[in-house]
């Protein structure tokens, strides 16, 4: 298996395990996986330029407010034309 292929994978695994319901008598989310990206996640304004950018939900916000975002580097196209990944 390609390293491409497994990392496709752990990504479908991650969304899969969110895809919840959250019930209490004063509180109802019917769509946690989608409140987790408008919540919890922000994509920084260099993610723009990202191959990947519509498959991601972006970084967790509070990652972002201790650590920033000056580490994260855009996935290129051209790298991933260059490996053969569409």
């Amino acid at each position: 298996m390609k390293d491409n292929e497994k990392t496709r994978e752990q990504l479908a695994e991650e969304v899969k395990t969110f895809q919840t319901e959250h019930l209490a008598p004063d509180f109802q989310n019917f769509n946690v996986e989608e409140s987790r990206k408008i919540i919890g996640r922000a994509k920084p304004e260099k993610c723009q330029k990202c191959k990947l950018f519509n498959q991601c939900e972006g970084i967790w916000k509070e990652y972002l407010k201790h650590y920033g975002d000056e580490e994260l580097t855009p996935v290129l196209k051209n790298l991933f034309d260059k490996i053969g990944i569409s």
